[in-house]
């Protein structure tokens, strides 16, 4: 099944398809449009197979330590991963019936009812696209399909599987495992990287093998690298380094060196369920993930790693942009007024590196986006639709742009959707727009 499924999405997810329309754009964002923007999403996600990891040529003696499913004496399924607290539930809780039939008519894995007994047809949807059942399919065509339905003529590719190579405590169980990840990726994108991008994991404790890795990532020809949002996992101690410790320095150097963008992505670096009981699925979405990003990117703003690495790029990914104009005002605040006691001295404050140096993605952000001018961050900002993920905007797209860039102009439009993107990340636009031509979706 491919995003042009014709699905019932179901009460919740129909607000999804709210738009305002885009009467009066001089371009339009539906795939079926003549003349339309340039769309790259900054987040998408692969759906690896799950033994992804002997498919990168991980040492044989890590096997029995990586990800794996148990079932328990309920008949439940359980992820266990090194690092967690506990194993986590993905299958077993009961289905929603009153769907069933449709499922099956389209031909959908009923069994992929996951999560929540309350799941709709659209988020059945996801959950399939997410499905390693797809993984292998010739060509990513599966991917191709879905967002080339969805107006997408690029993406930068995040792990899903592969994240948890972060979750270790151990340095070289974690760089084994990205390392056999990364491995996985570019065979499996490499021909592909025109269009799809994968964003290579880089551990970071271990600082003098993160650089033997960053050398390989450099020549195999990634355009993104992702690191995770602390240097160690777990939750905080008094005396764990941040990103600012000079041991670093050596890292962002080099990083900076290759030219390859530098990516934070939400929920890796300590356990990402941050709560539980009740209201840790609101809670977890719209804070945990936040305050384990925007700590990790003040570190790099006030302690003067852009200074000193001017052509270091820096992204977060996934933690959208309300956020962003006040942290850099707090952050100016702080190095103003406590001049006397700021260290090193930067001849510039915060926000100013993060204008020069830094961008941040968003899915749907209305606040971010309405402080985007007044704060001159609109070419800070590049739009993601954290495929094929519940949180993102896929496959409504279109109707989630027409929602929130109404008060944009076209060239601002431009630059949020795809220009941004391909500036930091590398795209050939020509190229992009060569591909869309010759695609049989192309109107």
């Amino acid at each position: 099944m491919t995003a042009t499924t014709t699905l019932d999405i179901g009460p919740i997810n129909s607000r999804r398809l709210a738009t305002p329309g885009a009467a009066g754009w001089e371009k339009q964002v539906r795939p079926d449009a003549p003349d339309r923007y340039l769309v790259i999403t900054v987040d998408s996600h692969v759906s690896e197979p799950a033994d992804v990891y002997q498919l990168g040529g991980i040492d044989p003696r890590y096997n029995e330590r990586l990800p794996h499913m148990v079932i328990d004496d309920e008949g439940r399924h359980l992820i266990v991963v090194d690092g967690w607290e506990r194993p986590q539930l993905v299958k077993g809780r009961p289905k929603n019936t009153e769907y069933e039939a449709q499922w099956e008519r389209e031909g959908l894995d009923t069994n992929m009812n996951m999560w929540s007994d309350r799941m709709e047809p659209d988020d059945l949807r996801r959950m399939q696209a997410a499905s390693t059942k797809y993984a292998d399919e010739p060509s990513l065509q599966r991917m191709t399909d879905d967002m080339t339905a969805d107006g997408v003529d690029a993406a930068v590719v995040f792990a899903n599987r592969g994240m948890l190579s972060f979750a270790t405590y151990d340095p070289d169980f974690a760089l084994a495992m990205s390392h056999a990840w990364n491995a996985w990726a570019w065979e499996t994108y490499r021909e592909h990287n025109h269009r799809f991008s994968p964003a290579a994991q880089l551990p970071t404790e271990d600082v003098d093998a993160a650089l033997r890795e960053l050398e390989w990532i450099a020549s195999a020809g990634f355009r993104a690298i992702n690191i995770p949002c602390k240097p160690l996992h777990g939750e905080r101690g008094s005396n764990d380094i941040q990103y600012n410790h000079p041991r670093f320095d050596p890292l962002w150097a080099a990083i900076a060196e290759t030219g390859i963008p530098l990516c934070m992505h939400v929920a890796t670096g300590r356990d990402p369920r941050a709560a539980t009981g009740s209201g840790g699925a609101i809670i977890n979405k719209a804070v945990g993930f936040l305050q384990g990003t925007m700590e990790p990117l003040a570190n790099f703003l006030a302690s003067g790693i852009f200074e000193r690495n001017p052509r270091l790029r820096f992204m977060t990914v996934e933690a959208d942009i309300g956020w962003v104009p006040w942290m850099l005002e707090a952050l100016d605040g702080a190095y103003y007024k406590h001049h006397m006691w700021v260290r090193p001295v930067m001849p510039e404050p915060p926000s100013h590196y993060y204008r020069t140096n830094c961008s941040s993605s968003f899915i749907e952000d209305m606040a971010g986006l309405r402080l985007a001018r007044e704060y001159d961050l609109v070419d800070n900002f590049l739009w993601s639709n954290d495929y094929p993920h519940h949180e993102g905007t896929w496959p409504h797209s279109p109707c989630a742009m027409e929602r929130e860039l109404q008060a944009f102009t076209h060239e601002e439009r431009a630059r949020l959707l795809g220009l941004n993107a391909a500036r930091v990340f590398g795209f050939d636009v020509d190229e992009l727009l060569a591909v869309r031509r010759r695609s049989p979706q192309a109107p």
